[in-house]
């Protein structure tokens, strides 16, 4: 999934991704929150690459409130984790978007 994501972040031009940005960003925040795979913060991190120079550029503020958000998110469930496990007992395989 992870390769997809990846590769379709590349192929397409920030404005055929714009309107799939903020479902995209709460799924993996909300699939982080749900398995604690870091795939998913990953997945992130590539949005957030690809999305960033747009969001600080003039009419960015929603965007970067949909990125710092996510970013927020998966820190308050990683600290959170971290609270119960150290980050190497922390599994990294399988998916909460299957079924």
């Amino acid at each position: 999934m992870g390769s997809t994501l990846r590769r379709g972040l590349q192929f397409f031009p920030l404005e055929a991704l714009q309107p799939v940005v903020q479902p995209l960003m709460e799924r993996m925040a909300g699939c982080f929150e749900q398995t604690g795979f870091a795939s998913y913060l990953w997945i992130i991190g590539k949005v957030a690459g690809k999305f960033g120079p747009v969001a600080v550029g003039p009419g960015g503020e929603g965007l970067a409130g949909l990125l710092g958000g996510a970013f927020e998110k998966v820190t308050q469930v990683l600290a959170s984790r971290l609270g119960e496990r150290t980050a190497v007992e922390m599994p990294d395989g399988e998916s909460c978007l299957r079924g």
